[in-house]
């Protein structure tokens, strides 16, 4: 038997999709310098606006928020990343409980840590 997830939302029928949940995917990691950004992937797929959730956390962290194509995604399924400036983990994480994300769907790579 096939493994598969429905996913809905408030007034849209759920999606069904073969696989697993994906998780959302926050990542930290150091820029130029010592600048720090959290990164954050896999919006689509809980029916969240991209859009929308980046404008949310550029106030709610004050910082800037940039939007781009997810590297290594395939352009059909038009995945997007939300990049915001500083390490803004708690902030994000509040953001999309908020949502409605579960906790145990949101994982977090910390990649400012040397080895």
């Amino acid at each position: 038997m096939a493994l598969y997830h429905s996913v809905g939302y408030r007034g849209q029928p759920p999606r069904f999709v073969k696989g697993g949940i994906k998780p959302v995917q926050i990542t930290q990691e150091i820029r130029t310098g010592r600048k720090t950004v959290t990164k954050v992937s896999g919006l689509e797929y809980y029916f969240i606006d991209v859009d929308a959730f980046g404008q949310e956390l550029q106030v709610r962290c004050a910082g800037s928020v940039a939007i781009t194509p997810l590297v290594g995604a395939s352009p059909k399924l038009n995945l997007r990343e939300v990049m915001v400036q500083g390490p803004q983990v708690k902030n994000v994480s509040a953001v999309l409980q908020e949502k409605g994300v579960p906790k145990n769907h949101i994982e977090f790579l910390d990649k400012t840590k040397k080895h």
